[in-house]
């Protein structure tokens, strides 16, 4: 597949968001790849959100959900439910959310093919960790996407999500950077 990152203009937006604008980070990638109608070169989204539980659609039917809720909140710590699938991740200072957004994709990208233009983009950012595209088992979030160093499990699990907007894509990665993130993760 062609690579479609335009290495010559790329936007950067890169944000630190507090709990009270915590639907503000799913407001900006709605909000991006509508204007990807209106200029022809990607952007990428750097975001933090702190202290707080991103739960997915299908973590509402969870059967204790409210009593982890509670609990969550016991601990001084926000949620709140994203307009997309996949399951809850935690978002604290340890996290780094990277979105990028691709206008006009003039084939159809399927999922594979969005994840593997993000792990391009990653590989091509930092040559030096050799990143692989794999499923490790017994991940938090198990796919064929996960990024490992080296062939090794790491601090760098990162599930990953893609939208779409008409011809326009978005591409998004969840990045552990701390072993607190990981146990609170847990």
């Amino acid at each position: 597949m062609e690579n479609n990152i335009d290495s010559h203009r790329i936007e950067v937006l890169d944000q630190q968001l507090k709990p009270t604008d915590n639907l503000a980070s799913f407001a900006y990638t709605n909000a991006l790849l509508r204007l990807l109608a209106h200029i022809n070169y990607p952007i990428i989204h750097f975001w933090t959100l702190e202290d707080t539980l991103i739960l997915g659609l299908a973590d509402q039917r969870l059967p204790y959900l409210k009593d982890a809720l509670n609990f969550l909140e016991q601990q001084s710590y926000h949620y709140f439910i994203r307009n997309s699938g996949g399951l809850a991740v935690i978002s604290n200072a340890g996290i780094l959310n990277v979105s990028i957004f691709l206008p006009q994709v003039n084939t159809t990208m399927s999922i594979d093919e969005s994840y593997q233009e993000m792990t391009d983009l990653i590989n091509a950012a930092f040559p030096e960790l050799n990143l692989n595209a794999l499923e490790i088992d017994h991940s938090y979030c198990p796919g064929k996407f996960d990024l490992s160093v080296n062939g090794q499990k790491n601090r760098w699990h990162v599930p990953t999500s893609e939208s779409k907007w008409r011809s326009h894509y978005a591409i998004s990665e969840y990045y552990w950077q701390s072993a607190r993130t990981r146990r609170i993760g847990r």
